[in-house]
């Protein structure tokens, strides 16, 4: 009797020790997912980011597809519930478990990269990754996930990094020699200050001295009289200017929408933003975002600074599945906050 061949199994394990003495990593990953092959310490990663006070998502919005994590699991039901979010794309699943995995890493190591981040959204992360080198390299966007897959650990972790920080970053392209045969490679590189940095992005500061100063006229023209009826706290063409003024000062095409993109997908929200909600709430009926009404009387059934809260108002901005848009309505809601403020 001919001994039996080997099984797909050992094929498989073969392919994944070739694959990775060269070094592909998008291959590596692949296999690795088909081998079901444990991604180290995810679960303790997983409860690390937990303890930290954040919740996790994996996969892309809308909900259902979009699944929440807010206490520990068990790591099989993790890789299920991971599994489940990538609808079932072996390599999705496996990069959401690894970028899991340097999440814990820079938050035990360097947590102010997390600071105002309530919900870390891994799926939107990843998408945000692939988006951001499609623009470095001017290429589509199959090419940029391709190329996303391919990257090292090292310059995964690198890019994660990059796209955590505001930083801006570099792209090498080199090629390389794969079994007698050259393939393209790219590698994340550190590059000069450039495009918009965080100060830069605040100025929506600014914004609030100039709807102050413009308040402030507004409320010494009407000195002596009282307006009949309801009167426009800024003239009609005055907050269209000063957005434009704002718009012009940086003339870049598409950089502001990249860096509201980046920061929607990290849903990084300004110092004390919940509770100035929580004040906004105060003075109104409440707030209506894609037809789901925040309403006031939320006011008085929780305090400003709980989680509970915070966790009722990022559902509702969560509502919003395009990170540039929720973005854009976390500053509009500052802006309201502002109004709110100088009553």
């Amino acid at each position: 009797d001919s001994e039996p061949g080997p099984t797909v199994r050992e094929l498989l394990t073969e392919l994944y020790v070739r694959v990775g003495d060269t070094q592909q990593w998008a291959l590596i990953r692949y296999i690795s997912g088909i081998l079901k092959k444990k991604v180290e310490a995810l679960d303790e990663a997983c409860t690390d980011l937990l303890s930290h006070q954040k919740h996790l998502t994996v996969g892309l919005p809308p909900e259902p597809r979009e699944k929440t994590i807010s206490t520990p699991i068990p790591y099989e039901e993790l890789v299920r519930l991971i599994d489940e979010a990538s609808e079932k794309n072996l390599s999705v699943s496996i990069l959401t478990q690894e970028i899991m995995v340097y999440l814990a890493m820079y938050m035990r190591t360097q947590p102010t990269l997390f600071a105002e981040m309530f919900r870390i959204r891994i799926g939107l992360i990843i998408q945000v990754m692939a988006t951001e080198l499609a623009h470095s390299l001017r290429c589509s966007a199959g090419e940029a996930t391709e190329n996303l897959m391919n990257l090292s650990p090292s310059d995964m972790k690198s890019l994660l990094y990059h796209i955590l920080s505001g930083k801006e970053f570099g792209v090498e392209r080199s090629v390389r020699s794969v079994d007698s045969s050259l393939s393209a490679a790219v590698s994340i590189c550190e590059v000069g200050a450039a495009g918009a940095t965080k100060p830069e992005r605040a100025g929506i500061v600014q914004l609030k001295s100039e709807i102050k100063q413009q308040l402030d006229k507004r409320r010494q023209s009407l000195t002596g009289s009282k307006a009949a009826g309801h009167s426009e706290l800024l003239g009609q063409g005055s907050f269209s200017s000063m957005l434009e003024d704002q718009g012009s000062k940086d003339s870049r095409q598409g950089q502001w929408q990249r860096r509201r993109r980046l920061d929607g997908a990290l849903n990084r929200v300004p110092v004390g933003f919940y509770q100035k909600v929580w004040k906004v709430l105060q003075k109104c009926h409440g707030l209506s975002v894609e037809g789901f009404v925040l309403p006031s009387s939320t006011t008085r059934e929780m305090t400003p600074g709980e989680i509970k809260f915070a966790v009722h108002v990022e559902s509702v901005l969560n509502r919003v599945p395009q990170p540039e848009y929720r973005q854009l309505l976390v500053e509009t809601i500052l802006v309201l906050t502002m109004l709110v403020d100088m009553e």
